[in-house]
């Protein structure tokens, strides 16, 4: 899952809401869990993944830098 926040809109919640949104679906795609990745340096991405439920799996490195790895469950739809 990738996913990007305007700078102007950048600590209002939207990355949380975006993440939170996409795992019904990808639920309803057959997908128990998904992966994850952030930079190390990006805090803020990795509480939106902690907030939704993701558990850190590992530092992976490639192309000479470390990621993040963070596993998540999907879930069933929510009401809004």
């Amino acid at each position: 899952i990738g996913y990007s926040i305007r700078p102007s809109c950048i600590g209002r919640g939207f990355g949380k809401l975006i993440l939170q949104l996409s795992l019904p679906y990808l639920k309803s795609l057959g997908l128990s869990s998904v992966l994850v990745t952030t930079d190390p340096w990006n805090t803020l991405s990795q509480k939106v993944i902690i907030a939704n439920g993701g558990e850190f799996t590992k530092a992976v490195k490639a192309d000479n830098q470390y990621y993040f790895h963070y596993q998540l469950p999907t879930r069933q739809p929510i009401s809004l």
